[in-house]
């Protein structure tokens, strides 16, 4: 049975993705990719076949028609078309189904990344709307779409959470919202170990390598050195997320530039060592491995093999000269283009 408080919520969602039935915009945009979502696309280009015509269609409420362009989106498993099913459930326009079967549309969305299907399948949970009432499960879904957020401002991450709520919040969704805020507050250092929290999923968090490197990512745009390195560590490793060389390389080498000890040690045993498609640099090497050394990291190993392939009085230059000249970026082979954490 559908409630009023959560079908006037969700009727408020879709109002807000300027489709509803009678408007007039029929170019039909597509609504809810929020900075920071993250989807598994591969069907984006059949998106872009079913999704203006279903928009048509809306527009004009020929349900019918709705329903017709709308499964063609299903049948390619796009994200968008079973959050958009969800929504046409619940506020039962040309949408049949119980509100279970809202919730199964909005755990496949959410599952692919789309942030709205997360909060509205948040709310269900937290009010037991066509889903047993699950604490643990409303928080988990509400925090993984929040954490995704930390690129914005308060005034925008608010403006994302009442589009999807209607201003109807649940006080558990509210609290979640509140301390993840808090925490984008929090001084630099704290930042960085939020991520680290959010990794390994120590409470109150869930497991979450994706957002974990969101979050970093948004703390090493800071300038925040330590969270650069972390990140570079994370993309290079792959940990939860696609491995990404270049990006990578890039934010080791902006932490390493910026004087953190460790991005130094690792770049210079990288370009000893042409891991990630680096081509061996053993000049630029060894400047790195000296300032490491100096910082008191422990890199004499490195720097041996680092020294074997250099002239006895080059060795000496750079010793000389390794806080002089802060070597460019390196280039990576790797021909992986995947966006940063995903």
């Amino acid at each position: 049975m559908r409630t009023v408080v959560v079908g006037a919520a969700i009727l408020g969602a879709a109002l807000c993705l300027g489709l509803t039935p009678g408007s007039s915009n029929s170019s039909a945009s597509e609504p809810g990719l929020e900075t920071g979502s993250r989807t598994n696309n591969a069907d984006s280009e059949s998106r872009r076949e079913w999704f203006p015509k279903w928009g048509k269609a809306w527009a004009i409420k020929d349900c019918p028609a709705v329903q017709q362009y709308l499964a063609e989106g299903l049948n390619f498993a796009d994200p968008l078309a079973h959050e958009l099913s969800g929504i046409m459930i619940i506020t039962g326009t040309c949408g049949d189904g119980t509100v279970g079967r809202a919730a199964e549309h909005f755990l496949t969305a959410a599952k692919q990344g789309r942030e709205r299907s997360m909060l509205l399948l948040a709310k269900l949970y937290a009010l037991g709307d066509g889903v047993p009432v699950n604490e643990a499960e409303a928080r988990r879904w509400a925090q993984k779409a929040i954490l995704g957020w930390g690129d914005g401002d308060h005034k925008d991450r608010r403006e994302r959470l009442t589009s999807a709520m209607q201003q109807d919040i649940p006080a558990l969704i509210q609290d979640e919202f509140d301390r993840i805020e808090a925490l984008l507050d929090a001084p630099i250092e704290s930042r960085i170990s939020t991520a680290s929290q959010i990794e390994s999923g120590q409470p109150p968090f869930f497991a979450d390598p994706q957002r974990a490197c969101l979050w970093r990512l948004s703390t090493a745009k800071s300038d925040a050195v330590g969270a650069q390195f972390a990140l570079a560590v994370q993309l290079l490793e792959g940990r939860g997320v696609a491995v990404n060389e270049v990006a990578g390389i890039g934010w080791l080498h902006r932490a390493a530039s910026a004087g953190n000890p460790q991005a130094q040690s690792r770049l210079g045993t990288v370009l000893t060592t042409g891991e990630f498609g680096v081509r061996k640099d053993f000049h630029a090497a060894y400047r790195w491995l000296t300032r490491a050394k100096a910082a008191g990291i422990d890199v004499d190993a490195a720097l041996a093999e680092a020294a074997s392939h250099l002239k006895p009085d080059a060795v000496v230059f750079l010793a000389e000269s390794a806080f002089d000249v802060t070597p460019p970026a390196p280039k990576t082979k790797s021909y992986r283009r995947t966006k940063e954490c995903e």
